[in-house]
């Protein structure tokens, strides 16, 4: 396990909540990142892998079907689809045997979109299970009541992976932000230097996880913006920015894919940037886009009823 954001939603953030929702039913065992010794792994009734890839984690894999031991494993990125442009490209470059090796022997694998669930069919899993993403409402339970006032400020989030995407639209930002100079932008977690100095910007720094997660809470922006190149590796991800985003207030601009079409996000083929300004402009209909999404995420991607998917896997031991 390690402590990154796809632990947050897919590995030690889920499971602890799982933990915590079924006491007399599930209890969990964290393992480093090295091998797990076999002592270890044969006192436990199941096994789960987070985005297994490297060596180390097929060898667990196949101790653990030796040990006849239920393997779980959980995808959140269509890791071997990563570009060239990604600070992490170096690191997922040669995974495409071991994922394979360890999706085929696996008992069960769950993923954050349906897109991954063909990613995974293709690589030649057997059964596969979409288990979205989702609002921990164990640690902040009451989602925000009300959008964001007139406040004229947009939200971007994301980290150096995403440099290619918003570099992309950089010409196009610069422009509508000097178009509306009352408007503020803000970028949250990774600074896009090409931006510095050309408009009303300002950089919040990187938070450790659960300060991040309590600073939506007191936070007010009324768009935020997902650009998004159009990758196989981008066509993977989960809407997550959407469920944090809209705990600002904000309504959320983002492409016409299949995991971005939910109530309350304004979707866009090619022409963001008109529907941002769109968005800007229209306060009445942005509080309506951002109580549909509020109202979407209390129905279905609040963890304590997600969850309640995982824990049907770990039944199926």
């Amino acid at each position: 396990m390690i402590s990154d954001a796809t632990s947050w939603y897919r590995g030690a953030g889920v499971l602890n909540a799982l933990r915590r929702q079924y006491r007399d039913k599930v209890d969990f065992r964290y393992a480093a990142a090295g091998p797990v010794p076999w002592y270890e792994l044969t006192g436990m009734d199941g096994v789960f892998m987070q985005r297994p890839f490297s060596p180390t984690c097929l060898a667990t894999a196949m101790m653990a079907k030796n040990a006849n031991l239920p393997l779980w494993i959980d995808f959140d990125d269509a890791v071997d689809k990563v570009t060239a442009e990604n600070p992490v490209y170096s690191l997922y470059e040669w995974p495409r045997y071991n994922m394979e090796q360890i999706i085929k022997v696996a008992d069960f694998i769950t993923v954050a979109t349906r897109y991954l669930s063909d990613w995974a069919y293709k690589l030649g899993a057997t059964n596969v299970r979409v288990i979205p993403n989702a609002w921990n409402d164990y640690l902040i339970p009451q989602l925000r009541s009300q959008p964001a006032g007139p406040v004229k400020r947009i939200i971007w989030r994301g980290c150096a992976g995403h440099c290619k995407d918003l570099s992309d639209v950089q010409d196009g930002i610069i422009k509508l932000a000097n178009a509306h100079p009352d408007w503020e932008w803000t970028f949250m977690g990774w600074r896009p230097w090409f931006l510095e100095g050309k408009g009303n910007f300002k950089f919040a720094g990187y938070m450790e996880l659960i300060e991040y997660f309590w600073w939506l809470q007191s936070a007010s922006f009324n768009v935020s913006i997902v650009p998004l190149a159009d990758t196989p590796f981008n066509r993977s991800k989960s809407n997550c920015s959407w469920i944090e985003t809209t705990q600002v207030g904000a309504v959320t601009v983002a492409p016409l894919w299949d995991e971005w079409v939910r109530d309350g996000i304004v979707n866009h083929y090619g022409g963001m940037l008109e529907q941002v300004e769109a968005a800007m402009e229209k306060h009445a209909a942005r509080e309506d886009y951002w109580k549909q999404s509020q109202d979407f995420i209390f129905g279905n991607l609040l963890l304590s009823k997600v969850n309640k998917q995982r824990m049907e896997v770990i039944d199926g031991f």
